[in-house]
């Protein structure tokens, strides 16, 4: 360990280990002598005590299991003690979290037939659809579909995304030459009526992610679906 003494004359700072107790120089600064002293009760808190060669490293090999909470290696696939599959239940745990895709209205002008109208009424026809757009509100999430319609008066349609047997996707020519499609959603439940969404772009991706989060809320609600021979 390493004692910390002064110069008694000029004051300098000096240390040296604890081995040189006892033993006489000068002062580099002034020229006196000087001894190291020994260490008493009076002087302990001059005495630098040697640092560890290095802080406890964290144990980065393991991890808890999310499933079960024992100890396992931070590499594993699977738990040893509950048999849980990380990935599929980190996937379950994930899907639970419901996100939106799609918020908003839709678009006021989707098909070229619109803006026949609009000429034809001298922009008429553009104050209905401006209307019938803000008065339509889609919500899309990972779980589900909410349609609210109306300005004044409200209507909502809700239906979960389990419950939809079948998406088809239209491309009329008056709206493929404006980048937009039509998305109709077929559920065989009594209860959830069949309906369009319109007026949205990339209905094709729109089309592909709706049926994977459908196909997702199957398993993790444990639904299985028979189809008919």
């Amino acid at each position: 360990m390493k004692i910390k003494f002064n110069c008694p004359t000029c004051g300098a700072k000096y240390q040296a280990d604890s081995e040189s107790v006892g033993k006489k120089g000068k002062c580099k600064r002034c020229g006196s002598s000087m001894e190291v002293p020994a260490v008493t009760q009076d002087n302990h808190h001059m005495v630098d005590s040697p640092k560890p060669s290095g802080e406890p490293k964290q144990n980065n090999e393991t991890k808890p299991c999310p499933a079960c909470g024992e100890t396992i290696k931070a590499s594993a696939l699977k738990c040893r003690f509950c048999g849980e599959d990380l990935r599929v239940f980190q996937a379950k745990r994930e899907a639970e979290v419901e996100k939106n895709i799609f918020i908003g209205n839709p678009a006021v002008i989707y098909s070229i037939g619109q803006w026949f109208w609009i000429v034809i009424t001298l922009g008429l026809a553009a104050l209905i659809y401006w209307i019938r757009s803000i008065s339509t509100k889609y919500q899309i999430t990972t779980q589900r579909i909410k349609v609210v319609k109306g300005i004044f008066s409200k209507a909502t349609n809700n239906i979960e995304l389990y419950r939809i047997d079948d998406f088809d996707v239209y491309h009329p020519f008056t709206m493929r030459i404006l980048g937009y499609g039509v998305l109709e959603l077929k559920s065989s439940d009594r209860n959830a009526h069949d309906f369009y969404i319109y007026g949205l772009k990339n209905v094709d991706n729109l089309y592909e992610e709706l049926r994977s989060n459908a196909l997702n809320e199957r398993e993790r609600r444990g639904i299985k679906v028979w189809a008919n021979a």
